[in-house]
């Protein structure tokens, strides 16, 4: 988030009251307005190293105070509706609100329109706003928000200097768009593309900068993508060591660590797959308990670690036919199905990998109740997915499996017709 250049910024968590009530008392509105947005962006740093909610509410609520009131032509107008767009946008990843997203967009076009051309600010706020369009292109899929996201990091991209110190993300940033495009379309330019300008982005990157390591691992992860669709062994092990690297070089207490250690399990266990060596399985599951257990309670991030271990742990289980690593892998997805908000746009994948676990336990059993119970939560992802969405067909034919396995199990033609 953006600073703010008044010197009670390090008064403001201990003082913030006194100070508001003060600065009312003398009828200096624009400094309140500043003390809020101080606040907030205090708030807002609190929440990303702590996890804590309640700090992002409160953060919004002063951003919010800071907007209200601020002219257009203000020479602070353009970073208070950036902030509160920034703190918002933190807020739909923890909720899955869609309404926070669009705020957050509305917020940061209106920053743009009231940012002079050629400002140093503008590449970064452009950059913000193709963030934003990125997020919301992931949960609603539409193609015209992923499109105007890589013409605006291009934009952003194209007017900033090359010493710019933004530069390094905004280039990071457009590599991470095109890899979605890619994942859209098959494209392979945009891939390579998305591999170029991410390991440019490393390459400029100084050794002792703060995201040096997230981007290191943004460039394995687009090499593993790389690998997947090649078959060439050498980018996913290239993508490892980026991805080692970048955990070796964060801090145990950096509020990054735990998704870096998850993206290192996630190759890791690609490499298992493709080699069916038990030690890449085994070290994938070490990392991902390690992320699990840094991670806090209330992060947003958790319910997708936590899938990753349980889907490490069936791996294993298939591997060894352990049973208590199925039941491990059960019990981890359940507990990160209930932490997920309802409208969260990832509670259907969650459902639909503990389904599949379940069904699984019911074929190494046999117990009719672990197949009722994968029933039950297929229906679930059936009943909570949009009708247009392009997975819908196949949980139709899990549920109609299920169903279908029901019956031979049961000899009841009720399950049967439901299936049909």
């Amino acid at each position: 988030m953006a600073s703010t250049p008044y010197i009670f910024e390090d008064f403001v968590p201990h003082n913030f009251d006194y100070l508001l009530v003060l600065l009312a008392e003398h009828h200096h509105d624009d400094l309140r307005r500043e003390l809020c947005a101080s606040y907030a962006v205090e708030k807002a740093e609190s929440f990303q190293c702590l996890g804590q909610i309640k700090d992002l509410e409160e953060a919004i609520e002063k951003a919010r105070w800071a907007v209200e009131g601020t002219a257009k032509e203000h020479e602070s107008c353009a970073r208070r509706l950036t902030n509160l767009g920034n703190v918002l946008s933190h807020r739909y990843e923890c909720t899955g609100k869609l309404e926070d997203l669009e705020e957050a967009l509305q917020m940061t076009r209106q920053a743009i329109e009231v940012t002079p051309g050629g400002h140093p600010d503008l590449p970064a706020i452009m950059n913000n706003l193709g963030s934003k369009l990125g997020r919301r292109y992931a949960c609603t899929g539409k193609t015209e928000d992923l499109e105007e996201a890589i013409q605006v990091t291009r934009q952003a991209v194209d007017i900033t200097p090359d010493n710019h110190p933004d530069l390094i993300a905004i280039m990071n940033n457009l590599g991470n768009k095109l890899e979605s495009r890619y994942k859209r379309t098959g494209k392979m330019e945009d891939l390579e593309e998305a591999v170029q300008v991410t390991r440019q982005a490393v390459e400029v990157t100084p050794e002792y900068h703060l995201d040096r390591a997230a981007i290191m691992s943004n460039l394995g992860n687009k090499l593993e993508s790389r690998y997947r669709c090649t078959g060439k062994i050498e980018d996913l092990k290239k993508a490892i060591q980026m991805t080692q690297e970048a955990v070796e070089i964060t801090p145990d207490n950096h509020p990054n660590l735990a998704t870096l250690r998850n993206n290192l399990g996630n190759q890791l266990s690609r490499q298992y797959e493709c080699t069916k060596k038990i030690e890449d399985l085994q070290e994938a599951i070490q990392v991902l308990r390690q992320a699990v257990k840094i991670t806090p309670n209330d992060h947003p991030n958790l319910v997708a670690i936590m899938n990753n271990l349980g889907n490490n742990l069936e791996s294993r289980y298939e591997h060894t036919g352990e049973i208590e690593d199925l039941k491990e892998a059960i019990r981890l997805t359940r507990q990160a199905v209930k932490i997920t908000p309802d409208n969260h746009p990832d509670l259907a994948g969650g459902l639909n990998n503990l389904g599949n676990k379940l069904s699984r336990q019911y074929e190494h059993t046999g117990k009719i109740e672990y197949l009722e119970e994968a029933i039950r939560v297929t229906q679930q992802v059936v009943e909570i997915m949009p009708n247009d969405h392009p997975d819908l067909a196949g949980m139709l034919n899990n549920l109609e499996n299920l169903l279908s396995r029901q019956y031979e199990c049961t000899g009841k033609t009720g399950d049967l017709g439901e299936a049909s």
